[in-house]
């Protein structure tokens, strides 16, 4: 390449057709050659004269600049000479109909703007301009300009902020939907190319059924007829896109299974770190936690030395909250890899993915980990100053999670929790202060998030070392009714107030054989000695629980106990944890327990009430069995077996 470019570069000065600076500047960027001068040389002529020779170029001369350009170092994209010759190239595009260039041109300038505009400005006129005339000349061979103009548009979003016109788009969407209609005769979309329009959508916030559900038809036939094809990185790029876009209605199941099925018939092997993360992510976002087998093969993907060393921060987040989204715990080796990346987490890791992760510990009931939380608590406690980092929800969640992990935490990170706390009261009062002037809060804490705080200040009121913590979130002015405080009691009153809409069938049969059980205590009680049941309250509202109890069982002598029936969402989905409790269940008991005693709260978990009835499905001559063995079981639960012997 040096003796070409050394024969070549003589020539320059008498060159006045712009191909023949074209075509060699294309040459270069195809090898990889932007040394002996030769590309700086042809730029320089091709932007001489305000671009005079540029101005010459066909469409295909314009888009092999533009994307010999989007291939080159930073030094010479940012070049004086270039910045002459990518304008002239800009003018003379949006002086060109859209019968004058050609699809291939369109989306090769829109790739490259998508590759060059984290190092200089694209005019946006041109974006639009180009964006309007891809989808109008429509031949059988177009297809990958559509994808790749489409993916290119998403691009654009993500890293510029560029936004399509809604017609331009509409039009680029109809022209995908109509090339996917289409029949024999007309080429295919590759898979990639599949993944990538999908990846497009989903930056784009493009979320119309008319183009996403062929998009997804055709990858699902594709996956099934030829799953060779298909990159990890398609697959894993498909369902991120998937995810992110929603597509949780039952039109999109079937290509989502075959996703599902895909990753873990591959075992995710060979999936680089983020497309496993985001793989995680997204699965479990678009519903698939029945398959915990899909999840358990992610996990040992993750931990293997050449995943587990890659993963950037966002990725230990996405997969842990992946995880706690399908209630999958996840082995000690998981864990263990984690805490060997606090050093990355505490200096690399996002305000919002330091909070899910303490969310997802939380959620899934881990012990307390100092040192991994340490790391996040330190990094959220440098980013917690920032404006714009943290949600008011995101406080919230932390805080939550802060409490779930246990009695002590709290007081551990007390300097932490003491930041979160005045920054939560901050936030309340500029939201009222923006309502009392006429405005509206941006960032608005909502009701669940309120009863989350208070479960905080129950916490903090019964933690020894936080007794000056108690009064923070009670220092607003709590006269005015819609002061923090006053909120945040109406929240937990309400929820104590209005019972569930819906209770599970499986606590209408608990209820209804302690009813029985009531009964047949009271018909029996002489002749066995057992202790009658006094009262059984259902959906009971208790001080001190944002919510209501299951049932409230009073016994002989006043003795209360608090009955909770624990149906499959309280534990952890996968074996051998399915008999563990979540983080949220937990801190219920805990709550519970400062009500009712220790050993007064008591627990109807699934499988031992489907032990209890055999796991069986009885005969209508059974239902008396039926019946006799669940109240059995309840007399042994409440400790009144006993008081008949």
């Amino acid at each position: 390449m040096d003796r070409l470019a050394a024969a070549y570069l003589p020539l320059l000065p008498r060159l006045w057709e712009a191909r023949v600076c074209v075509v060699p500047l294309w040459a270069c960027a195809k090898a990889g050659y932007w040394g002996g001068g030769l590309p700086a040389a042809l730029l320089q002529r091709l932007g001489q004269d305000g671009g005079a020779l540029m101005r010459q170029a066909t469409d295909q001369g314009h888009g092999n600049v533009w994307w010999s350009l989007s291939a080159a170092p930073q030094d010479v994209v940012t070049a004086g000479q270039t910045e002459e010759v990518l304008l002239a190239s800009a003018e003379s595009l949006l002086r060109l109909g859209a019968a004058d260039i050609g699809p291939q041109e369109c989306s090769n300038v829109l790739l490259a703007c998508a590759r060059l505009a984290q190092l200089r400005s694209i005019p946006t006129d041109l974006l639009h301009h180009l964006t309007a005339c891809l989808p109008t000349r429509r031949d059988v061979n177009d297809g990958q300009h559509l994808a790749n103009g489409l993916y290119a548009l998403g691009e654009l979003f993500d890293d510029c902020g560029h936004t399509p016109r809604p017609q331009d788009l509409q039009r680029l969407a109809e022209a995908v939907a109509e090339r996917l209609a289409c029949g024999a005769g007309v080429r295919r979309f590759i898979p990639q190319e599949l993944s990538n329009m999908l990846l497009g959508c989903s930056k784009l916030g493009h979320d119309d059924p008319a183009l996403l559900l062929p998009l997804a038809s055709e990858l699902q036939q594709q996956l099934l007829q030829q799953p060779d094809a298909f990159s990890q990185q398609a697959l894993s790029n498909s369902l991120y896109a998937l995810g992110v876009l929603g597509c949780v209605a039952p039109e999109y199941g079937p290509v989502v299974a075959v996703l599902a099925a895909e990753c873990k018939r591959r075992r995710f092997a060979g999936f680089k770190p983020q497309e496993l993360s985001n793989s995680v992510w997204a699965l479990a976002k678009l519903g698939c936690q029945n398959d915990q087998g899909l999840f358990a093969a992610a996990v040992a993907a993750a931990v293997q030395p050449d995943v587990a060393q890659q993963l950037m921060a966002q990725g230990w987040c996405n997969l842990w909250y992946g995880l706690a989204l399908v209630g999958h715990w996840p082995d000690a080796a998981f864990l263990e890899r984690t805490v060997a990346a606090s050093g990355l987490l505490r200096t690399c890791a996002k305000g919002q993915e330091c909070v899910n992760l303490l969310w997802s510990l939380a959620t899934l009931g881990v012990p307390y980990n100092p040192p991994l939380v340490g790391a996040l608590a330190e990094r959220l406690g440098e980013l917690l100053p920032q404006k714009g980092v943290l949600s008011a929800q995101a406080l919230v969640s932390t805080l939550w999670a802060m409490v779930v992990m246990g009695r002590g935490v709290l007081s551990r990170h007390h300097s932490f929790t003491e930041g979160l706390l005045r920054e939560v009261v901050r936030r309340w009062d500029q939201g009222e202060a923006a309502v009392a002037s006429g405005g509206s809060v941006a960032d608005p804490f909502m009701p669940a998030g309120l009863a989350q705080l208070w479960q905080v200040q129950q916490e903090l009121a019964h933690e020894d070392g936080c007794s000056d913590l108690v009064g923070i979130l009670a220092a607003t002015d709590a006269g005015s009714p819609s002061s923090l405080p006053n909120a945040i009691k109406h929240v937990a009153a309400d929820r104590r107030r209005e019972a569930d809409p819906v209770s599970s069938g499986l606590q209408r049969r608990v209820v209804n054989a302690l009813e029985r059980l009531q009964r047949r205590l009271a018909h029996e009680q002489q002749s066995t000695g057992i202790k009658p049941i006094v009262s059984v309250k259902v959906e009971q509202s208790v001080e001190g629980l944002a919510g209501r109890v299951d049932a409230v069982v009073e016994l002989e002598g006043g003795e209360q106990v608090a009955l909770e029936v624990d149906g499959p969402v309280h534990f952890m989905s996968n074996e051998p944890f399915m008999h563990a409790l979540n983080g949220s269940t937990q801190l219920r008991n805990r709550q519970l327990e400062r009500v009712f005693g220790e050993g007064n709260v008591l627990s109807v978990p699934y499988w031992e009430w489907d032990e209890a009835r055999e796991g069986r499905e009885w005969r209508d001559e059974e239902y008396a069995l039926r019946e006799a063995r669940e109240e059995e079981y309840l007399l042994r639960l409440l400790g009144l077996a006993e008081c008949g012997l």
